[in-house]
C-alpha cells in the first residue's frame, strides 16, 4: 500500500491522480501557514479542498484530511466526503504548563469522540511532548 501525504496543490493532485496511491493525506502546504500548526483550514479552503477530496476519491484513493482537534472541522471534513481524518496534536505536545496540557488533551479527546460518532475512520497522530 502507498500512503501519499501532499498539499492540495494542482500539481500534487495531478501527481496523485497519475500514481493512484491507495491512501492520500492532505496536509497544509507551507510551514508559515497557520494551519501547519493546527491542521488544514477547512472553512477558508472548503471549496478547493472539497474538489481535491472528490477528485482523489474518484480516481480511487481513500482521502484523509489533517485537521485540528476542532468539532467544526470534523463536521466540515465529513461534509466534504473525507472518509478519514487525522488529528493534529501539536498544541498538546508543545504545552508547557499542566493547565494548558490538560485543556489541549480534552480538545483531542473530544475530537476523537466526535470523529468516532461519524461514519468515518479516525487516525490519531500520536505526538510525544518534548522534555
Amino acid at each position: 500500500k502507498m500512503n501519499l501525504e501532499l498539499a492540495a496543490t494542482d500539481e500534487m493532485i495531478a501527481i496523485a491522480s497519475r500514481v493512484k496511491p491507495q491512501d492520500v493525506c492532505i496536509v497544509p502546504e507551507r510551514r508559515e501557514e497557520r494551519t501547519t500548526e493546527g491542521g488544514l483550514n477547512l472553512k477558508e479552503s472548503y471549496d478547493h479542498l472539497y474538489r481535491a477530496t472528490q477528485n482523489l476519491t474518484e480516481q480511487g484513493s481513500r482521502v484523509s484530511l489533517f485537521i485540528a482537534p476542532d468539532l467544526k472541522d470534523i463536521d466540515l471534513a465529513k461534509k466534504m466526503g473525507a472518509p478519514v481524518i487525522e488529528i493534529h496534536t501539536g498544541r498538546y505536545a508543545d504545552a508547557k504548563d499542566e493547565g494548558t496540557k490538560q485543556k489541549e488533551l480534552k480538545r483531542v479527546k473530544d475530537a476523537v469522540a466526535s470523529g468516532k460518532a461519524l461514519p468515518m475512520a479516525l487516525r490519531e497522530q500520536r505526538v510525544q511532548a518534548g522534555t
